[in-house]
C-alpha cells in the first residue's frame, strides 16, 4: 500500500508540478494579454476621438469649400481692375487687346521705345471661360529681333495676315510720327494689307520688291554711317533729340514666299539680318504651303523670333493670337495719330539761328553773306552761304525744290531773318519776288533790308526784276572798272560801300509762262555766269529742278552751288540729276514738312557734302517781332531811309509805297535847281532818271500808279510848254479818282508847286466811295504844304471858277516875258464836268458849239501850259467829253492822257490804237491802265492808285501830309 500509496504521491507531486509550471509560464501572458486587451481598449477609444474629429474636420471642410469660390472671385477681380489699370496707363498700347473699351479713348503719347510687343494672351486651361489673361508678347525696339509668323493652311494663313497687320498698326501708336512702312504682297497686290489706310507714311511700292528693299538697305547704309559709332551701337541709342529727325521703318512681308523671285527673297533675308541695328525691322508672314528655293530657307535669318501658329501652346499655356481691329476702331486711332504733334528736337529760331540784339549788323558781306537754316545730326548746323568761302570756294547761286506743304516759306523766314539780323541794309539788299499766286513775302514790306517785295507777281514782272538785276550789274561793273577792278571783293577791299543782293524767286517755273522770245532763259543765264563778280546771287525754288520752257538749264545750273531739296514728289526724286545717289537717298527721307538735304557743292556726294537735317522753326509772330525791331533798329540811323518797292500784281498800289516820292518827301528839295539834279539821277541812285528835265521850263513831277515792272510809277511831268494837260477817263469810279487825286497829293513834293494855287470842282454824287478824295486831300497834304486850294461841289460855281482861271491867265499875259516865270502854278481841276450845264456844248443848226464857260476852258487848254496854268479834267469816258469838248479840235490839247479799259472806239479816239481796250484782257483784276502821250506816242501801261485799297486813300494823305510836316521839322 506504501508503494502504491507512494506511487499515488508520486503522481500528484508530478501533476502540482506541472500545474505550478504551468501557472508560472501562463501568468506573464495573461498580464501581457490583459495590458493588450487595455490598449486594444485605448486605441479603440481614440479611433472613435479621431473619427469624431475627422467628422467635425470634414464638416468644417465643406464650410469652408462652400466659401472657396466666393473668396478667389473677389481676388481674380481685383486682380482684373488692377490689370485693366495697368493697360489704361501707359502699357495699354503695348499689351492692351483690340476688343479692350479703353481704346475708344485712347490718346497718342510720346513714342516709347518698347522691348517687347503684343501678337496675342495666353489663357490658363483650367479656365474655360478666359476670364482672365496675359498677353502673349514677342520681342520689339532693342531686341535685335525679326518676327516671322509661321503657317500651315488656309485657316491659319489668313489668321497669320490678319496678326500681321494688327502688328502693324501697334506699331504705328507706339511709335506716333516716327513710323514708316515697306508693305510686300506680290501674290495679294496688296489685298493682305487692308490696313493700309490706317497707317501713316506707307512707301510706295515700284513693282519691283527687290527694288523696294534696295532703298531699304541704303537707308540702313546711311543711318550706320551717319548716327552709329563705338558708343552708339544701336538707332534706339541716337539721342532723342537727334532721333525724332528720322523714323524707325517697319517691313512687313505677306505671303512669303508665294511670288517672291530669289532676288527679292536674298534682299528680305539681308533686310531681316541687318536692319535693326538701324531701326529697320521686319515681320514677315510665312506660307509652308509654298515651298522656298531649294538653297534657300530662313534658317538664314539669324535672329529670328518664330510665332508657330499651329502650335496650340506656348510655354504650357493656350494662346489666342490677335487680329486686326474694326474698321471704325483704325479710322479712330489713324485721326488721333494725324492729330497728334509730332516731337522734333528743339531747333527753334531763338536757339539756333537767332544772334543777340547786341551782334545784330556786325557781319561783313565782303566775302560772303550766311547765316544758320537749321540742324543735322546730334548737333551740327546746317548753313546757307553766298560769296566766297575761306578756301576761295565760291557759291554763287541757290536753288530749291520742295513740294507744297513741305516747309519751304518756313525756309524763306529763317533765311530772311538770320541773315538780315548778321548783315546791315547797307551790306545786304533783298529782291522778294513771289508767284502770281504767292503772299509768302508780304511780311517784310517794313524790313530795311528789302529792295523788292513782289506779291503775287506775274510772269512779266517776274521777267522785269531779271532785266532790272542786269542793268544793276552793268552799273556795277562800270563802278569797278573806274576802280581799277575786276569783282566785289576787290572793290568792297578799297573801302567801298556796296551791297550784295539776293534774289528770292519762288515758284521760278512761272518766269518762263508766255515767255516766247526766251527772255527768261537768256536773262537768268546772264545772272548765273557774271552775278557772283558784281555781288549779286539768286536763290530760285519751285516744287522740282527743271522747269518747262526753261532754255540753258545745263548752263544756269552749272553755276547753282547750293542745291536744296525738302519733300518732293518719288518721280521728281527719281528725276533728279541735280544731286549724286546719296543726296538723292537723302531726299527720300524727307518725309515732313521742314526736314531738308543741303549741299553746297553743286550736288557732289563727297566729303559728307550732302546733309540731311531739319529747318528751325520761326513762328509768324517771332518773324513779324524780328521785322519790326530790324526797322526801328534802321530808322534810328542817322542818314537811314527805306528804299522798299512793293507790288503786289492782284491789289491796287498804296501812294505811301511809292519811293520816289518817299525819297523826296524824307529829303525835300528846297530848289528849282536841286529838284533838276534829283531828278536827272538814275533811279538806281534814288533819282528819277529824266534826262529832259530842265529847269527854266518850271517842271513839276507827279504819279498816277506804279508800272507792270518793279522799278518803274507811271509818271507825270508837267512844264511850262504847249498842251501840257492832263485827262483823266474810265468807268471805274474809284480809280479814276484815286489816279486824280495823287496826281494833286504828289505835287507837294515840288518846292514850285507851294504856293500854287488848285481850283477844284468835283461834280461826283455825294455819298459815294470817291466822294470824300478831294476834300481829304484838300484837308491835309495841300493844305499842309502850303498850297491855295478852292473846292466846289456846285455846278453854279464852275463858271466863275473858270472866270478866276481866265483872269489868271490874262494877268500872266501882260505881263512881262522875265516876270511870267515868277507866277506860281496855277492848275485847274474839273471832276465831271459834263454834269455842269454851263460848260455843255450848245446845239445849233449848224452842230455844236462851245458855251461861254466852254469857251473859257478852251482858252485855258489853248495858251495856259505855257504860261503855268494847267488844267486837269476827269470824266467817265469819251461820250461825256463829246459833251464839253470838240473832239477833233479840243481833244489833241492834252498832252497827258490816263485811261482805264474803254471801249475800241474809245480807245482809238484817246490812243490812236485799241490798246486801252485790251488793258483787262488777263482778268479783272488787278486793275490797269494806260498812260499816252501822243506827241511822243509813248504808251506805259500800269496799275493806277485807286481810293478803293487795303490802306484807305484817306489814311494815305494824312501820311503825306505827316511826312511834309516831320521834314519841316527836321530842316
Amino acid at each position: 500500500m506504501v508503494d502504491r500509496a507512494g506511487r499515488c504521491d508520486s503522481a500528484g507531486l508530478h501533476l502540482s508540478l506541472v500545474l505550478s509550471v504551468r501557472n508560472i509560464m501562463w501568468h506573464p501572458w495573461l498580464r501581457q494579454q490583459s495590458a493588450q486587451q487595455d490598449d486594444i481598449q485605448r486605441l479603440e477609444a481614440r479611433k472613435q476621438q479621431l473619427i469624431s474629429d475627422g467628422a467635425h474636420a470634414f464638416a468644417y471642410g465643406q464650410i469652408q469649400a462652400s466659401r472657396t469660390g466666393e473668396q478667389f472671385k473677389r481676388l481674380l477681380a481685383e486682380s482684373d481692375v488692377a490689370a485693366a489699370q495697368l493697360i489704361q496707363g501707359p502699357g495699354m498700347t503695348v499689351g492692351a487687346a483690340w476688343a479692350a473699351p479703353s481704346w475708344s479713348s485712347w490718346v497718342p503719347g510720346t513714342a516709347t521705345l518698347e522691348p517687347f510687343l503684343r501678337v496675342g494672351a495666353y489663357h490658363d486651361p483650367r479656365d474655360p471661360q478666359r476670364t482672365f489673361t496675359v498677353p502673349f508678347l514677342a520681342p520689339f525696339i532693342g531686341q535685335n529681333r525679326t518676327v516671322i509668323i509661321r503657317t500651315e493652311g488656309e485657316a491659319q494663313r489668313e489668321a497669320g495676315l490678319e496678326l500681321l497687320q494688327s502688328l502693324a498698326l501697334r506699331t504705328a501708336l507706339l511709335l506716333p510720327h516716327q513710323a514708316s512702312y515697306v508693305l510686300l504682297d506680290p501674290a495679294g497686290n496688296g489685298a493682305a494689307f487692308l490696313i493700309r489706310k490706317a497707317l501713316p507714311r506707307v512707301a510706295e511700292t515700284q513693282g519691283d520688291i527687290r527694288r523696294d528693299l534696295d532703298q531699304v538697305e541704303r537707308n540702313i547704309q546711311r543711318v550706320i554711317e551717319t548716327y552709329l559709332d563705338a558708343e552708339v551701337r544701336s538707332f534706339e541709342q541716337v539721342p532723342e533729340g537727334t532721333r525724332v529727325n528720322e523714323r524707325f521703318e517697319f517691313v512687313l512681308a505677306a505671303d512669303f514666299p508665294n511670288q517672291y523671285d530669289r532676288r527679292a527673297i536674298e534682299g528680305l533675308m539681308k533686310v531681316a539680318n541687318t536692319g535693326p541695328r538701324a531701326g529697320r525691322y521686319t515681320f514677315i508672314h510665312q506660307n509652308m504651303d509654298v515651298e522656298l528655293p531649294r538653297d534657300l530657307t530662313l534658317e538664314q535669318i539669324e535672329n529670328a523670333f518664330v510665332i508657330d501658329l499651329s502650335a496650340v501652346k506656348a510655354d504650357g499655356f493656350d494662346v489666342t493670337y490677335d487680329r486686326s481691329p474694326d474698321a471704325r476702331l483704325q479710322q479712330t486711332l489713324k485721326k488721333q495719330l494725324d492729330d497728334a504733334k509730332a516731337p522734333e528736337r528743339d531747333l527753334s529760331f531763338a536757339t539756333k539761328v537767332a544772334i543777340p540784339e547786341s551782334a545784330w549788323w556786325q557781319a561783313s558781306a565782303q566775302q560772303r553773306i550766311q547765316t544758320p537754316i537749321g540742324g543735322f545730326g546730334t548737333d551740327g548746323t546746317l548753313d546757307t552761304w553766298f560769296g566766297v568761302d575761306g578756301d576761295g570756294r565760291p557759291c554763287a547761286h541757290g536753288m530749291l525744290g520742295a513740294m507744297t506743304g513741305a516747309g519751304k516759306s518756313n525756309l524763306y523766314h529763317v533765311m530772311i531773318c538770320g541773315l538780315a539780323q548778321r548783315y546791315s541794309p547797307e551790306e545786304l539788299r533783298l529782291y522778294l519776288i513771289d508767284g502770281k499766286d504767292g503772299v509768302e513775302f508780304q511780311p517784310y514790306r517794313a524790313l530795311p533790308h528789302a529792295a523788292v517785295v513782289s506779291l503775287r507777281s506775274s510772269p512779266e514782272l517776274s521777267r522785269s526784276v531779271l532785266k532790272d538785276l542786269l542793268m544793276e550789274k552793268e552799273r556795277r561793273n562800270r563802278l569797278f572798272k573806274a576802280q581799277g577792278v575786276q569783282d566785289y571783293a576787290s572793290y568792297r577791299a578799297l573801302g567801298e560801300s556796296l551791297p550784295r543782293l539776293l534774289l528770292l524767286v519762288d515758284e521760278y517755273q512761272e518766269l518762263f509762262e508766255g515767255d516766247a522770245d526766251g527772255e527768261a532763259s537768256a536773262h537768268l543765264l546772264q545772272l548765273a555766269q557774271q552775278g557772283r563778280s558784281v555781288g549779286i546771287h539768286m536763290l530760285i525754288a519751285s516744287q522740282r529742278y527743271g522747269a518747262t520752257g526753261m532754255l540753258h538749264q545745263g548752263a544756269v545750273f552749272g553755276n547753282v552751288h547750293l542745291r536744296m531739296a525738302m519733300q518732293m514728289s518719288r518721280a521728281d526724286v527719281d528725276a533728279l540729276t541735280e544731286f549724286g545717289r546719296r543726296g538723292k537717298l537723302l531726299i527720300q527721307t524727307c518725309d515732313m514738312p521742314g526736314k531738308i538735304v543741303v549741299n553746297d557743292r553743286s550736288g557732289d556726294d563727297g566729303d559728307g557734302a550732302s546733309r540731311a537735317g531739319k529747318v528751325s522753326r520761326l513762328p509768324a509772330a517771332e518773324r513779324d517781332s524780328i521785322v519790326n525791331q530790324l526797322a526801328a533798329r534802321a530808322a534810328a540811323l542817322p542818314n537811314y531811309r527805306s528804299r522798299v518797292v512793293v507790288f503786289d500784281g492782284q491789289a491796287q498800289p498804296n501812294l505811301t509805297d511809292n519811293p520816289q516820292l518817299q525819297a523826296l518827301l524824307e529829303r525835300p528839295v528846297r530848289s528849282g535847281t536841286a529838284l533838276e539834279a534829283h531828278a536827272r539821277r538814275s533811279p538806281a541812285d534814288g533819282g528819277l532818271g529824266v534826262d529832259d528835265w530842265f529847269e527854266a521850263e518850271q517842271p513839276m513831277v507827279t504819279w498816277a500808279g506804279q508800272e507792270f515792272n518793279v522799278g518803274g510809277h507811271a509818271r507825270v511831268v508837267l512844264r511850262r510848254r504847249a498842251h501840257e494837260h492832263v485827262l483823266v477817263v474810265g468807268r471805274n469810279a474809284p480809280a479814276r479818282y484815286g489816279m486824280l487825286s495823287a496826281l494833286l497829293a504828289g505835287l507837294v513834293v515840288n518846292p514850285l508847286a507851294r504856293g500854287a494855287t488848285v481850283l477844284m470842282a468835283d461834280l461826283s454824287v455825294s455819298g459815294t466811295q470817291w466822294a470824300d478824295a478831294l476834300p481829304a486831300l484838300r484837308d491835309s497834304a495841300l493844305r499842309e504844304a502850303g498850297l491855295n486850294v478852292s473846292l466846289t461841289r456846285d455846278s453854279d460855281e464852275i463858271p466863275d471858277l473858270l472866270a478866276r482861271a481866265c483872269a489868271a491867265l490874262e494877268e500872266r499875259r501882260a505881263a512881262s516875258k522875265d516876270a511870267r516865270a515868277s507866277f506860281p502854278p496855277l492848275l485847274l481841276v474839273l471832276s465831271e464836268p459834263h454834269e455842269a450845264d454851263a460848260l455843255r456844248r450848245v446845239q445849233d443848226t449848224f452842230g455844236a458849239s462851245d458855251s461861254v464857260s466852254g469857251t473859257h476852258l478852251r482858252t485855258l487848254l489853248t495858251d495856259g501850259a505855257h504860261l503855268g496854268v494847267h488844267v486837269i479834267l476827269s470824266a467817265p469816258g469819251v461820250p461825256q467829253l463829246r459833251a464839253v469838248l470838240d473832239e477833233r479840235q479840243t481833244l489833241p490839247l492834252f498832252k497827258h492822257r490816263l485811261t482805264l479799259q474803254v471801249s475800241e472806239d474809245d480807245s482809238y479816239t484817246l490812243t490812236r490804237s485799241r490798246r486801252a481796250a485790251k488793258l483787262q484782257q488777263h482778268g479783272d483784276t488787278p486793275l490797269a491802265a494806260l498812260y499816252h502821250d501822243p506827241e511822243t506816242e509813248v504808251s506805259v501801261r500800269f496799275k493806277p492808285y485807286s481810293t478803293d485799297t487795303d490802306i484807305p486813300l484817306t489814311a494815305q494823305f494824312i501820311a503825306v501830309a505827316q511826312a511834309i510836316r516831320t521834314a519841316e521839322v527836321t530842316a
